[in-house]
């Protein structure tokens, strides 16, 4: 029933009017935004957009699908939590879509709602949100039969799941081999440390024979005191070089094509680079502003165990390049 409601309100509210404004975003004046963010330009008339559903069954997120008058549809995602670990996701979702598109990954493409903006789609004016294009295609989990029914490409680091199933496994190179694109996204997750590539965030579009990922809010995951995705990864394939595994030739072309992506994000994205962009995407949040209700101390400190992780990472992904040669060419 609260859904209901909230729901009629935030119509009501996209029929009245907007009560702030969205600028252009200073982290990206380097790159012009697409057409489809036209709807990001401080001019843009926003009576012309239509939101048009509300998926009430998440909950963790609000989700409200939109669409402007040129036909460009939009998911507004807002994380129902106030906690600030949960509202950092939102610079983790913006930082994933930045890091993805620069290497040409597929992936959706994400922009910041800042605290303090209303926009159509979003529940909560006094935090923060993100406006993610909507890509084509089904999730995997929606697939009852065909080749990408069972795909499962989850590096998953749950102390609950039994050692040989978590992180990179050989099923995972085994189901990255059924598609070229496929050995990018699970390089872009063992990257970022996103360990919920999960069957509703990929999704699979028959007409092109495209895959895309989404939802990579769970970026390194920063607050927990566990090995992180890399570190697990390094950890089996230094098992399977240690039984000698031998790979079918497709698996053989995947991991190589691997192992090249994540050299590509080593030299692209070191780790100074990366942190900047987060100092950059909490600047454009309005986190650290007053609105928000946020302790700049709290930020400040979450912040720096973001960083942590991403510069731990990154020396340990270089180390899985090294452990991948050798698997190669064991």
């Amino acid at each position: 029933m609260f859904h209901r409601i909230h729901f009629s309100v935030l119509l009501m509210g996209c029929v009245i009017g907007l009560c702030g404004t969205i600028h252009s975003l200073p982290l990206f004046d380097n790159i012009p935004l697409a057409d489809e963010f036209t709807v990001l330009r401080a001019d843009y008339d926003h009576d012309d957009i239509t939101v048009y559903k509300f998926l009430e069954e998440q909950k963790n997120s609000y989700i409200v699908f939109i669409k402007d008058v040129n036909g460009n549809h939009y998911v507004v995602k807002q994380e129902r939590d106030r906690t600030l670990k949960n509202q950092f996701r939102a610079l983790c979702e913006v930082l994933c879509a930045r890091i993805a598109s620069e290497i040409a990954i597929p992936s959706h493409h994400v922009r910041l709602l800042p605290v303090g903006v209303s926009f159509p789609g979003k529940f909560i004016v006094k935090r923060v949100a993100t406006l993610h294009t909507l890509v084509p295609g089904k999730t995997i989990r929606t697939l009852v039969e065909g080749h990408y029914a069972k795909l499962d490409i989850k590096q998953a680091t749950d102390t609950n799941v039994p050692v040989e199933k978590q992180g990179f496994t050989e099923r995972t190179i085994f189901y990255m081999s059924l598609h070229p694109q496929l050995p990018y996204i699970v390089a872009l997750d063992t990257f970022t440390g996103n360990k919920d590539r999960n069957k509703a965030n990929i999704l699979y579009d028959e007409e092109t024979d495209s895959f895309y990922a989404i939802d990579m809010s769970l970026m390194h995951d920063a607050t927990q005191e566990k090995q992180s995705v890399v570190q697990i990864a390094c950890q089996q394939v230094y098992n399977m070089i240690d039984r000698h595994k031998k790979y079918t030739d497709k698996e053989l072309q995947a991991l190589s094509q691997y192992r090249l992506v994540l050299q590509d994000l080593v030299k692209k994205f070191p780790p100074k680079k990366t942190c900047e962009l987060f100092d950059a995407i909490l600047m454009e949040s309005g986190l650290l502003s007053q609105q928000s209700g946020y302790d700049e101390k709290e930020i400040n400190a979450l912040l720096s165990l973001y960083k942590r992780a991403i510069k731990e990472s990154y020396v340990d992904v270089k180390k899985l390049i090294y452990l991948l040669y050798i698997l190669i060419n064991n």
